[in-house]
């Protein structure tokens, strides 16, 4: 894997959209870091959907990425609970489809992230799906409630949310 990340580094600087998620359980954070974040500064469709990670790789490399250039980012089944907040909400904010599909996001994150949602216009398709929140822990469900209504069939959440939802 690092030579074929090297010679993309190396020989694809038109490179847009790279998917790591078709390689299940990939360990991302064995590779050169450097030329990682190289990488996906330069690209605006990014999937690392089910690469593993620690937590300081992960945060590192979505700090590489060009906030400017960002559509699309998938980030399902990659654990992003030690990741700062803020990092995530500049992803909210810059991408237009973020997937957060069980990820093992805390509730503050979570809330930064509808929040920062709810005063940027960026985003234009979020799933939250699996992430295993119920009334309690997630004491704001209108945030929820208002960025559903804002984001309307583009706003994936999983049954349990739903049903909190309804009984609004």
């Amino acid at each position: 894997m690092s030579m074929l990340l090297e010679h993309i580094h190396n020989n694809c600087r038109t490179l847009e959209k790279i998917n790591f998620g078709e390689h299940r359980s990939l360990d991302l954070g064995l590779v050169n870091q450097s030329i990682l974040g190289d990488i996906v500064s330069n690209l605006s469709h990014i999937n690392l959907s089910s690469t593993l990670w620690d937590a300081s790789p992960i945060e590192s490399i979505l700090l590489r990425i060009n906030l400017e250039k960002i559509q699309t980012i998938d980030l399902s089944h990659v654990n992003l609970c030690e990741v700062n907040k803020e990092v995530l909400t500049s992803l909210a904010r810059h991408a237009a489809d973020l997937s957060l599909k069980c990820t093992h996001l805390t509730t503050e994150q979570l809330e930064a992230i509808l929040q920062s949602y709810l005063e940027n216009d960026g985003l234009q398709k979020l799933n939250i799906e699996g992430l295993g929140f119920d009334g309690e822990s997630l004491g704001h469900l209108d945030l929820v409630k208002r960025v559903k209504e804002k984001l309307s069939y583009n706003f994936m959440y999983d049954g349990r949310m739903a049903m909190l939802l309804v009984m609004m």
